[in-house]
């Protein structure tokens, strides 16, 4: 019955999307069937809505006829992550996302109603043409609602990889909310090209919608970094996996149109360009779900090869040659009447930084499909490791951050190399004693030195232009530096969102380029009462207890964790121990982090203080891996035990990407002061002029 009801769900889905589409291509010629092709978004959403909660019943009452549950339900699995396999396996996550994109579906015409005349039904046409396509493909070749006919007593359950960690609940729900929302922007171009071109009002629509999609990446790439960190137990958070790859790119790509859209915006200029990143970002985001669900490429993160590959790759191409059919067919049109005026100015900043991000976008898709494409043309397997990707991205990287710096405080059209040359002075001279400061407590490592002398110079040319303007703020209204501060957000929230965005770009390349340059580690074997010593850390392993879990042993190991003769706390790695494999559990102590952690338990915070007093090592990781158990706790184990300097950064940089975002996305308060409408007339003040 489960099964039978899931199933009706979807093809009743599909039904309404089908039609819900052809009505909306319709509806410009026929008002009447507007109001139709809204009501069928609803319904798809509630349609998708009632197979999820059905699948999740199944899942939660373990009812092994249904085959997703037979195949990835446990009765042993703990609750949380029998909810959460709903989206851990291969049909599972192909209804999630179908889910999901209804439910966008339905906030895009909620939101838009009939503001935007034509423009609306076409947008929610392509829309409901692409919930179909989801919809066909989880009714038909992925439907996980197949009935079993002999159900088994109980199931293997989900990978153990994803019933390790609480972000298995987060983690791919950003992403798939990043690859999801990145359909409506698709829909808005397309249907605007449809039309003729779009017009500053859409481009502003698309802006907005474009922002969520990043908004989701951003915190969905730095949330599944740190699950790579915390439960995979290497020690590191990137590796240029295939799947890593595929969820970056759109990121880039999106990236680079919200550069690009400002240039447009405000000079007329790169239309078409601007245009082909929207649709570039959409087409990552279809050509990494194929990547993913093909089985073409093998990552911790993949599924099993199934049919469904080839039918992404199929919309891949058909969504692919429609794109560009339109966009070549409206190419004069779209030609911009802008132009360059120097190629001293803020556009050229934004142009060279769109050719580097689309630049290290292709480098990656280039090292991403290469292996495939050999493969299937010579019949020999490649594989394109860390080293080809460091190569182009650590000197684009840089290149980049450089950008952030100088953009900035360039001028739109054409600017005085004197005045842009005062204005960087400061800033330059705070990134150069940066690199002198670390030269002179003994940091050494070019890369490294080099990075952190631009993130100085980038933090300082960002801090400057928000000081630039709340001083022009309180010198036309007199309001205190607080309150001028939150009435410069609420009036400008794009730009200091965007602020906002910079400094956790800043704080995580620091965090990576102190983490790959300076990280230490070592492999221990040792026994209860026996130490190793590591970057100035002692650790004392005492042996590990034996503890039962569901569906799974955890061998929890004891580690004291000494620097000189303060203890700094105990470390618990462990080791689960399930019937098909055992997954280790790092343990990770973080400075200041773990002073807060000693605060919360009741312990004393005051080894760690005198250790931050003392200046010693405040921002470093301490990672220990417990392997090689014997069969006794009381025998020897192999600790592999890793010491990260500034981790902590890339997680506090991504938290502050999410947020630029959110900020991004507020509505800007539109009254405007009549002095601050003087001071935008002042050529050296309108960059800072408070609007």
């Amino acid at each position: 019955m489960i099964s039978f009801l899931g199933h009706l769900s979807i093809v009743l889905a599909l039904v309404a999307a089908a039609g819900g589409a052809v009505a909306a291509f319709a509806a410009p010629h026929a008002p009447g069937r507007t109001r139709w092709a809204r009501r069928s978004a609803y319904l798809v959403a509630g349609l998708t809505g009632l197979a999820v909660a059905v699948m999740e019943v199944a899942l939660v009452t373990h009812d092994f006829s249904v085959s997703y549950v037979a195949e990835h339900g446990s009765r042993e699995t703990p609750l949380y992550y029998t909810v959460i396999s709903l989206w851990g396996a291969l049909d599972g996550s192909i209804l999630f996302w179908a889910f999901l994109l209804a439910v966008v579906t339905v906030a895009f015409v909620r939101l838009s109603g009939s503001r935007h005349g034509a423009l609306q039904p076409h947008a929610t046409a392509i829309l409901l043409a692409i919930n179909s396509f989801f919809l066909f493909v989880v009714a038909f070749p992925g439907d996980p609602f197949v009935p079993v006919s002999a159900p088994p007593a109980d199931g293997p359950g989900p990978n153990v990889l994803l019933q390790n960690n609480w972000m298995m609940g987060v983690h791919p729900v950003l992403v798939y909310l990043g690859y999801v929302t990145l359909s409506v922007p698709f829909a808005l171009v397309v249907a605007s090209l449809a039309r003729g071109v779009p017009d500053a009002e859409t481009m502003r629509l698309v802006r907005r919608w474009a922002l969520l999609p990043w908004t989701f990446l951003s915190l969905g790439i730095v949330g599944g970094m740190w699950w790579a960190y915390t439960v995979l137990g290497w020690g590191g958070y990137w590796s240029w996996d295939p799947v890593e790859n595929a969820s970056v790119m759109p990121w880039l790509v999106t990236t680079a149109f919200l550069h690009s859209i400002q240039v447009q915006e405000r000079r007329q200029m790169l239309k078409t360009w601007t245009l082909s990143l929207v649709i570039a970002a959409f087409l990552l985001s279809i050509l990494g779900t194929f990547l993913t669900r093909s089985g073409v490429v093998v990552s911790v993160h993949t599924f099993t090869q199934s049919a469904i590959g080839p039918l992404f790759l199929g919309f891949f191409a058909v969504a692919l040659v429609l794109s560009l059919a339109l966009l070549f067919g409206r190419s004069r049109a779209l030609a911009a009447p802008g132009a360059l005026e120097s190629s001293i100015c803020r556009e050229t900043a934004f142009l060279v930084n769109n050719l580097l991000l689309v630049g290290i976008t292709f480098t990656i898709l280039l090292g991403t499909l290469f292996p495939l494409l050999a493969e299937a043309l010579q019949g020999s397997q490649l594989s394109v490791g860390a080293p080809y990707f460091n190569q182009v991205a650590v000197p684009i990287g840089v290149a980049l951050l450089f950008l952030m710096g100088v953009g900035p405080v360039l001028p739109w059209g054409a600017a005085r190399l004197d005045e842009v040359q005062y204005r960087l002075l400061g800033p330059v001279a705070i990134g150069v004693m940066v690199i002198l400061s670390l030269l002179a407590v003994g940091v050494r490592g070019v890369g490294a030195l080099v990075t952190f002398g631009l993130g100085g110079f980038v933090l300082a040319v960002t801090l400057e232009r928000v000081l630039a303007d709340i001083r022009a703020r309180r010198a036309g209204t007199g309001e205190s530096w607080p309150r001028a501060a939150v009435r410069l957000l609420a009036a400008a929230p794009r730009r200091y969102g965007g602020y906002l965005a910079h400094v956790g770009v800043i704080l995580a390349v620091i965090g990576i380029a102190a983490s790959q340059t300076y990280g230490v580690r070592t492999i221990a074997t040792l026994r209860p009462g026996q130490s190793a010593s590591l970057a100035g850390y002692r650790l004392l392993y005492e042996g590990w207890t034996p503890l039962p879990g569901a569906g799974k042993m955890v061998a929890r190991g004891r580690v004291i964790l000494y620097r000189g003769r303060d203890e700094l706390g105990t470390l618990s790695p462990s080791v689960n121990i399930y019937p098909s494999q055992a997954v280790v559990t790092p343990a990770v102590r973080s400075e200041p982090a773990g002073m807060v952690s000693d605060l919360f338990r009741g312990n004393s915070p005051l080894p760690q203080l005198s250790q931050l007093l003392r200046g010693r090592n405040p921002f470093e990781d301490v990672y220990v891996v417990l392997g090689g158990l014997a069969s006794t706790p009381r025998g020897p184990a192999e600790l592999s035990i890793i010491v990260n300097p500034m981790v902590g950064f890339i997680w506090l940089g991504g938290i502050m990407l999410g947020l630029g975002g959110l900020v991004a996305l507020l509505p800007a308060r539109r009254r405007r002061t009549a002095f601050a409408r003087e001071l935008e007339t002042l050529p050296l003040q309108r960059e800072e002029a408070a609007v």
